[in-house]
């Protein structure tokens, strides 16, 4: 340039002189050296990281998904398991219960309504009994004995505190009542909790009794 003086470059130090005093030279001595594969190399990188935090969403959607397709489809086997129960009955139910039938709504509806006008139960209490999949009547002894049931494809821990809650409720009305579990099969820690609280379990295969 007209008027620049250049100091003279007698080593690699004073080209780094240079390059501090004039950094507008450095883009230009970037392109001298560096190939132009490695000068795209911050822009690729860039754009790999857009396609990588992309594919992460994607990948949180379709677990998301897959999780949701897993809750319901058990929820309909759930839903189907009831509906079979209802109809053909719990499996090996009369190992515990003679004569068992399932208890219609209407019946069950009227047997609440009783008890609320006496002052037996509350509504709330209705509310949560009307709740059970299925309620069961059978005979124990010469008397009557309601199996108050939860039914789930896979058995857990929920299912055995409702049948233990709605079980302690309708017994509120004076009528004994016994609470059950019924699945294809029942996680470890259902089984465990099922003992502590008193709620028989009932497998196709298997009927386990919570006294020992």
């Amino acid at each position: 340039m007209a008027g620049t003086s250049i100091p003279e470059i007698r080593d690699f130090h004073d080209v780094v002189r240079l390059l501090e005093t004039h950094p507008e030279w450095r883009s230009d001595l970037r392109r001298l050296i560096l190939t132009d594969e490695l000068l795209a190399l911050p822009q690729e990188m860039a754009q790999l990281a857009s396609q990588v935090s992309r594919l992460t969403e994607q990948v949180i959607t379709l677990t998301e998904v897959t999780q949701r397709v897993s809750v319901d489809i058990g929820r309909l086997k759930g839903d189907a398991l009831e509906v079979r129960y209802t109809l053909r009955g719990v499996p090996l139910v009369t190992r515990l219960l003679r004569r068992p039938r399932p208890v219609s709504q209407e019946e069950l509806d009227t047997l609440l309504e009783e008890a609320e006008s006496h002052g037996l139960i509350s509504s709330t209490d209705s509310e949560e009994i009307i709740l059970a999949d299925l309620v069961i009547r059978g005979k124990q002894k010469g008397v009557d004995v309601y199996l108050v049931t939860e039914i789930s494809w896979g058995v857990g821990t929920d299912d055995v505190q409702r049948a233990a809650k709605r079980a302690s409720l309708l017994a509120k009305t004076g009528i004994p009542t016994i609470p059950a579990v019924a699945g294809e099969w029942v996680t470890p820690d259902a089984q465990q909790l099922a003992q502590g609280l008193g709620v028989w379990q009932f497998t196709p295969s298997r009927v386990v009794s919570p006294v020992s």
